[in-house]
């Protein structure tokens, strides 16, 4: 299995502004228009519907032996982005942020029985690419809501970091997204995005592309042969690289797959036809600039959000989550609990094995941490050794549980220096329910007091707060 990595860059409410793709807020209606006294609609019910809305881009997933999750459809255009077909795949088979991802989300769509909505980016080795998921349970034939419906698109270029890069490039630039036929078949494409340079190439007033059938506003581009080669393209075949005549106008035209259909690179080479060479470095300039400011955002994306050393949300993301989470389950009136973690004498570890043994330490309780967690919990590093876990639906009893399995996790953990000497580690740890009313500050100082309190009463334990 291909090792993957995803980092989100938000989760958003169903009705949000933001939301681009209008097949989003379509399926969203359609599914919402099945709801029954509030429950999620039958799978049976809303399927065929569903599937003839957007089949290609849809994935089922099931509840199996209560904790697993196994995939019962995969979409044509899925399999097509990523040349692989994972019906009848375990999530449990996975690799580790895979895995997590599916638990994490999937299982909170099960549990709140309620559509969520995420943008985010999975990379697989040197490929990255950004996705947003809408992701709808459903009841079962056995009266369970136990199956999820999940529609995956990946985003076009509407990235504000390339908005700047577009308009002001010298080629013009569309991008064209697919539009297919209920056997997945690319049948014309729509024009989501022109710049200015693109509008006047092309003779066409300020604007005047975007939303526009291909077929419609260039039919002529079937009998060229130009839309049989931008369809090659979205289907995966190689980018595409020609010089095309239009009307008094010579277009050097670049296309090349991405997301959901094609992007076009255009330049108007009437007078340098000639001047190959040096136009093909302007584009090869173009795509280089594009990608260096792309992958540029997505550092800082992770750079501003998660921990460089455990991967876990650093101290700043963790409270903005821990923040939302406590207004929702004010709302709701659903309880919610925080526990507060420190690795115990972490000083004598440092002294002991170095800073790099302190390092690996750190790594392993936070591995600790996420592995006994609950799937929809919250792992967060503070900062030092000083770790905080954010757990929804779970009262101070359930808090209780899940602080002693993790206390246990990590007590029961075993690393080797690299002297061959056993690096073996305790973590204490303070719980507090929050009460009604109670700001996030509250909740953490008095997790704090009791974290505090564990150490003076010797270490390796979990008191509750007062």
């Amino acid at each position: 299995m291909v090792a993957m990595s995803i980092s989100f860059t938000h989760t958003k409410s169903i009705d949000s502004s933001e939301i681009r793709n209008p097949r989003v807020l379509e399926l969203y209606g359609l599914w919402n228009s099945h709801r029954r006294d509030g429950r999620p609609p039958r799978a049976a019910s809303l399927l065929p519907e569903a599937l003839a809305l957007c089949g290609g881009d849809l994935l089922q997933v099931e509840l199996v032996d209560g904790i697993d999750l196994v995939y019962r459809r995969y979409g044509a255009n899925l399999i097509a982005e990523e040349g692989r077909d994972l019906t009848g795949e375990r999530a449990s088979a996975f690799d580790g942020a895979l895995r997590r991802f599916l638990r994490d989300w999937y299982m909170r769509a099960l549990e709140d029985q309620d559509a969520i909505y995420t943008v985010h980016r999975a990379e697989s080795g040197t490929r990255s690419l950004s996705w947003e998921r809408l992701l709808l349970p459903l009841e079962g034939d056995n009266g369970a809501v136990d199956q999820v419906l999940v529609l995956c698109l990946p985003m076009l270029m509407r990235l504000e970091l390339l908005s700047g890069v577009i308009e002001s490039s010298h080629c013009g630039v569309m991008a064209l997204e697919a539009i297919r036929n209920a056997r997945g078949r690319v049948i014309d494409f729509q024009i989501v995005l022109a710049n200015p340079q693109a509008d006047e190439i092309l003779g066409e007033a300020r604007g005047a592309l975007v939303d526009q059938r291909l077929l419609k506003r260039f039919p002529e581009s079937r009998e060229s042969g130009l839309f049989h080669s931008f369809v090659a393209i979205a289907e995966g075949s190689p980018t595409l690289d020609l010089v095309y005549q239009r009307a008094e106008r010579w277009l050097r035209i670049s296309a090349a797959r991405t997301g959901l259909g094609v992007t076009l690179t255009m330049t108007d080479v009437t007078s340098l036809k000639e001047q190959n060479a040096e136009l093909e470095a302007q584009k090869q300039e173009l795509e280089r600039e594009i990608a260096l400011r792309t992958e540029a955002e997505y550092e800082l994306v992770r750079l501003a959000t998660l921990d460089a050393l455990t991967g876990l949300p650093n101290r700043r993301h963790f409270f903005d989550r821990a923040e939302r989470e406590l207004l929702r389950a004010g709302r709701s009136g659903a309880p919610l609990s925080l526990l507060y973690m420190d690795v115990d004498h972490f000083k004598q570890v440092n002294d002991s094995y170095g800073h790099a043994g302190g390092d690996a330490v750190l790594q392993m309780v936070a591995e600790a941490l996420g592995e006994a967690v609950r799937p929809y919990d919250l792992v967060g590093r503070l900062g030092g050794e000083e770790f905080a876990i954010l757990l929804p639906q779970a009262d101070a009893e359930t808090s209780r549980m899940v602080a002693e399995r993790v206390r246990g996790a990590v007590a029961a953990g075993r690393l080797t220096h690299t002297d061959g000497r056993e690096i073996r580690v305790t973590i204490s740890g303070g719980a507090a329910t929050a009460r009604a009313g109670e700001t996030l500050e509250q909740l953490v100082a008095r997790a704090d007091a009791a974290l505090y309190e564990a150490k003076r009463a010797g270490r390796d334990q979990v008191k509750d707060a007062a």
